[in-house]
């Protein structure tokens, strides 16, 4: 089966994938957490960690949104915004967040219209696709990383 890399329809649904998931990434998860947005301090306060780890998490997903768009980077990226979609999920699994958190809106904004976890449950898969895109690109397990030999075919057989 051809890869993104190896087919260029293929190739051109997957940069618009990464475009697309960067962009969430930037506008709906590192901003809002590295600005201090009312519904991420409260999200936090919420998971009961504190606020630093608005601030880590907020990175992370800045880190990935930016590895997303470098083309020797993509897959990492991919990677990395799946894994900050399962620390999501983990979180209203494994917090008092919960997975449908009663979070109070702040005055004169409207309330979330899907729960926060199917949100990350769908960006996770969409990571995971990018993924799939590039593996050949990913370190040690994709076909950019394995060794090639020049060596002739054995002519015993």
């Amino acid at each position: 089966m051809k890869t993104a890399s190896q087919s260029k329809p293929l190739n051109i649904v997957a940069w618009v994938l990464q475009i697309a998931l960067a962009g969430v990434f930037i506008m709906m998860g590192a901003l809002p957490k590295l600005t201090g947005d009312y519904m991420a301090v409260q999200i936090f306060e919420e998971v009961g960690k504190g606020q630093g780890l608005r601030y880590v998490v907020g990175g992370i997903e800045l880190v990935a949104a930016v590895l997303l768009l470098i083309p020797k980077t993509r897959a990492i990226g991919g990677l990395a915004a799946a894994g900050a979609m399962v620390g999501a999920i983990g979180a209203h699994l494994f917090t008092p967040l919960g997975i449908m958190p009663e979070l109070a809106a702040e005055e004169g904004a409207t309330p979330e219209p899907m729960p926060l976890i199917f949100m990350a449950g769908a960006f996770l898969v969409l990571s995971l696709v990018v993924v799939f895109f590039r593996r050949d690109e990913l370190p040690i397990i994709g076909s950019k990383s394995a060794p090639t030999t020049n060596a002739a075919p054995d002519a015993t057989a």
